[in-house]
């Protein structure tokens, strides 16, 4: 039996499929636990999962109370300023050290990418890591481009060298912004300065899981031996925000609704959100469900075709279904491919536009942009996707193919296997 920490930053949908992990690792008898924002604390102890709180209080409140890390501009680049100016960086030495109290004793730490004291730690004690990411558009491919990047990727010999150029200057940016504070606080935990620390310095070098569907993310031909796809490590099941029993009989009253959610994105104009999808639903009759997140995001709401939860688990609402409207994040993104549900894709930030694009390119859905989301676009989308039966028959095949997979499984055998290797792999 082994003792792994698992650890991760940002929203529920980075949380669930760690804490799937955890409760997989802990049925193979090895004592798991997660160390995250105490916001994360009760979700994690209902399930009986081990926690460890670190750093500061960081949930829907708090993303709510500054929605200008969700701010798009320079292609995503300003939210991301923003989110590390306003919680990364100010507590990025406290949540080290607390992750390093947590580890103690521990064989494997196990960090979603963007957990940047992670790999501090693991220097700091000598102790083995892995990444488990959902982020597979942030590990550098000739075969694409960064985020954000205005051009697609390109195919061919030459193409591929664009692409290699997009990615070094993206380095280089994100290298000029952020890799002096992330040394400073290296340096106040005696660790010596390193390179391209925001970008890559969350991918261990000796093994990076993909938690995603290959049939969504295929692994690409130039990636290091250390990346591994294992496919969806889905859960959205927690006992601390079970299916509301009003909601279920809604769904099985009638016609299958239209089903809206933005995760985290709810920071954004909320009540501005759900108004237009009110709206756009009276132009095409449908019935909807709005997951608001908090009751003030939709204040004053109340139509009887419209059924407004704070939370419900998401596969369980799709099950019954017609199309679905979110923010672009890689949970939702997953859920609804597994449920073969078509989807609308309004994407705000960080790795959202790429997700939309990605489900428009797989013909399971379409990508609206946030800035021209009004009532008639969003009913005309909604009756586009409802009327043409390829975006359900596309979105049901590749449910199918998911359905066969076990990313869980997978991520936990090969965690394993790192385990009783004797010697870590060098990084160089």
């Amino acid at each position: 039996m082994a003792r792994i920490v698992l650890t991760t930053l940002g929203s529920w949908g980075d949380l669930f499929p760690l804490l799937a992990l955890a409760k997989r690792l802990g049925e193979r008898g090895h004592a798991a636990s997660i160390a995250a924002t105490p916001a994360f604390r009760r979700m994690v102890e209902d399930e009986g999962v081990a926690f460890a709180p670190i750093g500061i209080e960081l949930g829907l409140e708090e993303y709510a109370a500054h929605p200008e890390i969700l701010d798009g501009r320079q292609n995503g680049l300003a939210g991301i300023r923003n989110l590390m100016r306003l919680f990364i960086l100010p507590n990025l030495a406290r949540t080290a050290r607390d992750l390093e109290g947590a580890c103690a004793g521990a064989d494997l730490l196990v960090t979603h990418p963007a957990q940047l004291a992670a790999p501090m730690v693991a220097e700091r004690r000598q102790l083995r890591w892995a990444t488990a990411t959902v982020f597979p558009a942030n590990i550098p491919s000739a075969h694409t481009v960064p985020q954000g990047n205005p051009l697609p990727a390109l195919p061919g010999p030459l193409g591929r060298a664009m692409n290699r150029y997009a990615w070094w200057f993206s380095r280089l940016v994100l290298r000029g912004l952020f890799d002096r504070p992330l040394n400073a606080v290296r340096r106040v935990l005696g660790l010596p300065p390193s390179r391209d620390v925001f970008l890559l310095s969350g991918l261990s070098p000796e093994l990076s899981l993909v938690l995603c569907s290959p049939h969504y993310a295929p692994r690409r031909p130039d990636w290091p031996a250390s990346i591994e796809v294992t496919g969806f490590a889905l859960w959205d099941e927690p006992r601390a925000a079970p299916m509301p029993p009003p909601l279920a009989e809604f769904l099985a009253s009638g016609t299958p609704p239209v089903v809206f959610t933005l995760g985290a994105s709810l920071a954004i104009d909320p009540q501005h959100f759900f108004a237009i999808a009110s709206e756009a639903l009276a132009r095409i009759g449908a019935r909807g469900v709005f997951l608001v997140g908090r009751e003030a995001n939709v204040a004053g709401h109340a139509r009887p075709d419209v059924a407004v939860v704070p939370f419900a688990p998401l596969s369980a609402v799709l099950a019954r279904a017609s199309v679905i409207v979110h923010h672009g994040g890689i949970g939702t993104t997953a859920t609804a491919l597994r449920a073969g549900v078509p989807a609308l894709v309004i994407p705000r930030a960080f790795d959202q536009v790429h997700h939309g694009q990605r489900i428009a390119a797989l013909g399971a859905g379409r990508m609206l942009k946030w800035q021209a989301l009004d009532a008639r676009r969003l009913g005309d989308e909604l009756a586009r996707l409802a009327g043409e039966p390829s975006y359900r028959a596309r979105a049901a095949s590749i449910g199918a193919e998911i359905a066969r997979e076990d990313g869980i499984g997978t991520a936990a055998a090969r965690l394993e296997r790192l385990l009783e290797r004797r010697e870590p792999a060098s990084a160089g």
